[in-house]
């Protein structure tokens, strides 16, 4: 199963039709199979839809034209005989103007759509309102299914317990008992959703984390601690690239390094043949800020890597 995972940094992106064209073209040119998306937006004025093909759920919230699954997945259609179907949560108010979310997209059957908060807490207008959303595909082996997490995560330590300074987007006010350590909470919280689906089918877990794999005792440590979740740029026979993201962008606007904060983890039962970064965020193929990542699973066989 090959799976592509990429913050789209939606309808923020100059050109930003004809990246979707670009990314639909790689999507069936690479044989991908489902596709994990964060920051898929729809403008909160634009017209609602009641033709959003191939929608399997999610989110009780309107569709609207402008979605950007949904164009994706009409690129998609007109490009390849497959019939795309696409899972969209909303998260929370984007950037003043979006209802922002997660998607699944699939060539292959998806059986059930599962919405995982990351905190009950929050509004829709704060931007700590996070969510992942979850596809059970079929895995292209008999018999086999494979839970496809799409997830957006929050910072290690929420800015408003920081030195103010801007964002990018606007921030909101921490919740009065919130945990200074936003991603410690949301992982807290998720993880126990994640451990339900693993008890019914191995789990791939793939998006943004906003915490990057060099810094210890943050973020990837605590996704990574117990070998629960493997790192497929570690396990994967093949590797190509490494960091995803490569200047400053909204949420990182001190940054001054290469970071790698967009990852695949695998749960058990699963093994990773390659993994790739593409459309990477400092080249001129570039389809949002960050770079995309590109891997080949194996379901039902486990490889350590080194």
């Amino acid at each position: 199963m090959k799976l592509l995972t990429l913050n789209a940094h939606a309808w923020l992106e100059s050109e930003q039709v004809d990246k979707i064209a670009r990314l639909a073209e790689f999507i069936v040119d690479r044989d991908v199979d489902v596709v994990a998306l964060q920051e898929v937006n729809q403008l909160r004025r634009a017209p609602k839809t009641t033709a959003a093909e191939g929608f399997v759920g999610g989110t009780r919230r309107e569709v609207r034209a402008d979605n950007y699954a949904l164009v994706l997945r009409r690129f998609l259609k007109e490009l390849s005989q497959s019939c795309w179907q696409w899972a969209w949560v909303d998260a929370h108010i984007g950037f003043d103007k979006y209802d922002e979310g997660v998607a699944v997209l699939s060539r292959r059957p998806i059986a059930e759509v599962v919405a995982l908060p990351h905190s009950t807490v929050y509004d829709y207008d704060n931007v700590r309102r996070r969510m992942s959303v979850a596809a059970r595909v079929d895995a292209g082996v008999a018999g086999r299914e494979v839970w496809v997490v799409s997830g957006h995560f929050s910072w290690w330590r929420d800015p408003a317990f920081g030195p103010a300074t801007e964002q990018g987007f606007p921030l909101g006010q921490p919740h009065q008992d919130a945990d200074e350590f936003i991603f410690r909470a949301e992982w807290n919280h998720l993880l126990p959703q994640l451990e339900r689906l693993r008890a019914q089918a191995p789990v791939v877990l793939a998006g943004d984390f906003n915490n990057a794999a060099s810094v210890r005792g943050e973020g990837y440590d605590l996704v990574t601690a117990g070998g629960m979740w493997r790192d497929s740029f570690l396990i994967a026979d093949e590797t190509l690239g490494e960091a995803t993201v490569h200047k400053r962008i909204a949420g990182w606007q001190d940054n001054v390094e290469a970071l790698r904060i967009d990852y695949v983890f695998v749960s058990a039962g699963l093994g990773v043949h390659s993994h790739e970064v593409v459309f990477a965020d400092d080249s001129s193929c570039a389809v949002s800020d960050h770079s995309g990542i590109l891997v080949q699973i194996h379901v039902g066989e486990e490889r350590c890597g080194v």
